[in-house]
């Protein structure tokens, strides 16, 4: 190939299967609160990483709770090359699930499928509440938070 840079763009580009358009909406219910979680403005950086905007709401009759950020992609950087970190988790009888990466900010982690699966996209939250927001969460004594979204076609 003449141009090695652009090249190396279109891998790097084929390379992120999830990448989304607009704004994607999970929503979970179970036993009266319902959760839910929007992604918006995916980006890619200079260097690869992608990253996008999250807002997690949860709510029963009686209160809301909300939180939102932005998150980015774990990575390794090596000079001017950066590896996005891709994890192949196991099921509980030791086969190997679809691959995952992980993004972050300061308190929360969020999991998406590196390729889309056919039944549809599946989006992990993970958050570790400081005492000021376990008071404002509808889940009581909940010090961390865990939800899996799943959306299918």
């Amino acid at each position: 190939m003449k141009n090695p840079i652009i090249f190396i763009l279109l891998m790097a580009a084929s390379s992120i299967a999830f990448a989304f358009q607009g704004t994607m909406q999970f929503t979970n219910t179970k036993s009266g609160v319902e959760q839910t979680i929007q992604l918006s403005k995916w980006s890619i950086d200079s260097r690869g990483v992608p990253s996008f905007d999250y807002a997690y709401s949860q709510k029963t009759a009686s209160c809301k709770y909300e939180m939102s950020g932005r998150a980015i992609a774990g990575f390794e950087e090596d000079g001017k090359k950066v590896d996005l970190e891709i994890y192949n988790p196991q099921d509980a009888q030791g086969n190997e699930m679809e691959q995952i990466l992980a993004f972050h900010d300061d308190s929360v982690t969020l999991t998406l499928p590196v390729k889309e699966k056919n039944q549809g996209k599946l989006v992990t939250f993970e958050a570790a509440l400081a005492a000021d927001a376990r008071r404002k969460n509808c889940v009581k004594n909940a010090e961390n938070l865990t939800v899996v979204f799943k959306k299918t076609h």
